[in-house]
């Protein structure tokens, strides 16, 4: 058993080393070694258990093996103690008081240290600071792991928010609305109406080609900022790109609450909008529909809802219309 125990210990520390050693970035070389070094550990495992080595023979394999997961180990933990990482630190310093130990031991029993409580025990004292420092770096290891983990979770959250949101004014886009209306049609009813309002605004190009591009993007945040400022926090406000935007209200009572809520829109732009020394009028002009008496599906609300607003456009402009299916449909 002490054989084998000690085989045990030399595989744990070869793989031990190499997966606290290895970086996402560097050769794989290293921690392949470092793999077959404690597969040789547990083939003479089983050759001794089967008696094909002797315990001479094992001691002898031990002595030397036992020393290969450090020293291969040694250049990369020196190239990260450089660095600064804990945990090339932390190694070093548990194999410098591991080598000491074992040369007080030796000394002991050559004659060449006294004898005294801390000489004699030296071996158990050394063990016990190596577990303690081998704990520390497994604890650090644990620590980058979790922080790996998070920076991916952010980075994968980075690029959902890209695919699903306007960069400029932070709604969602196309998709990111698809998604939301996706989401909130199946629980409308008769008595939870869903109203989609496309809208466009009135006067914004000839303000972007006056005052510039800058002018124009300030105005779509200003924008932006007006229309959440009079829904509701479980609204959606869109914006489908250039000056369209769109606003996707749930649990409504009635029909004639969306009706309220799309005057209550179309008002807000009556009060201009203040981007520096500047001030910019801007009007709306909304068409909408709802779920589920004009329509059941996304695109149809969308269609219905666009054909309502270009509607409005041909008519005068800064106006409000509901198409229950009446008005001629427009590509979206």
């Amino acid at each position: 058993m002490g054989g084998l125990s000690a085989l045990l210990a030399t595989c744990g520390s070869f793989l031990f080393i190499g997966q606290a050693l290895s970086e996402p970035d560097s050769n794989k070389r290293f921690l392949r070694f470092m793999r077959c070094g404690a597969a040789l550990c547990v083939l003479l495992a089983l050759a001794y258990g089967l008696d094909a080595i002797s315990t001479r023979a094992i001691a002898a394999i031990v002595s030397i093996l036992g020393l290969v997961p450090a020293l291969m180990g040694i250049p990369g933990a020196a190239r990260r103690a450089i660095r600064g990482d804990g945990v090339g630190t932390s190694l070093l310093l548990a194999w410098l008081v591991y080598f000491i130990a074992t040369a007080i031991v030796i000394g002991v029993i050559n004659g060449w240290v006294p004898v005294n409580f801390w000489t004699l025990h030296s071996f158990q004292f050394g063990a016990t600071l190596d577990m303690l420092l081998f704990m520390r770096v497994l604890g650090l290891r644990t620590k980058a792991l979790r922080l790996e983990a998070l920076d991916a979770n952010r980075e994968r959250d980075a690029m959902h928010s890209l695919a699903h949101t306007d960069p400029l004014t932070g709604l969602p886009n196309r998709r990111g609305l698809s998604i939301a209306l996706a989401s909130a049609l199946p629980h409308s009813g008769p008595n939870s109406l869903l109203a989609v309002y496309v809208m466009d605004l009135d006067g914004f190009k000839p303000v972007n080609d006056r005052h510039g591009h800058d002018v124009g993007d300030e105005l779509l945040i200003a924008v932006t900022r007006r229309l959440q400022g009079h829904v509701r926090q479980s609204d959606v406000v869109a914006r489908l790109g250039g000056d369209e935007f769109v606003v996707m209200a749930g649990h409504l009572g009635s029909s004639q609450q969306a009706q309220e809520l799309g005057l209550k829109l179309l008002e807000a732009f009556r009060t201009p909008f203040s981007l520096g020394d500047l001030q910019v009028e801007v009007g709306l002009t909304i068409g909408y529909a709802i779920a589920p008496d004009d329509s059941n599906d996304a695109l149809g609300l969308l269609k219905l809802a666009d054909a309502a607003m270009y509607s409005g456009k041909q008519g005068g402009k800064f106006c409000l219309r509901r198409n229950t299916g009446d008005l001629a449909l427009s590509s979206v």
